[in-house]
């Protein structure tokens, strides 16, 4: 009988063992997929970042080249400020002497 009874205790154990040594495999399967995908999702996000540094510095360049097109846009108008100002006291000083070479003309033919 105690010759059964440790039978039954050594069958016992040993389905124990074996649950536990499966038990084992699954965790370290689980385990190595976890390490896999960590690696995976690691991996991409380092791609990611390096995406998101390539697009910051193109948005900055970007960011540059417009200002510079800005800068020259304001110079540009400035100069046109400048130049059409330019052409109305021109024009003003024009009208005033044709105003004086008429009235000049005016006087000349009343005196006559």
């Amino acid at each position: 009988r105690q010759l059964k009874d440790s039978q039954q205790k050594c069958a016992q154990l040993t389905e124990q063992k074996q649950k536990l040594e499966d038990e084992l495999l699954n965790v370290l399967d689980t385990s190595t997929n976890s390490n896999e995908q960590l690696t995976k999702v690691s991996t991409e996000l380092r791609s990611r970042d390096a995406e998101i540094e390539k697009l910051r510095e193109a948005a900055a360049e970007q960011l540059r080249s417009a200002q510079h097109s800005q800068q020259e846009m304001e110079q540009k108008l400035q100069q046109q400020v400048r130049a059409t100002k330019d052409l109305e006291t021109s024009l003003s000083q024009l009208k005033e002497s044709a105003v004086k070479t008429e009235q000049q003309h005016v006087e000349k033919v009343e005196k006559q």
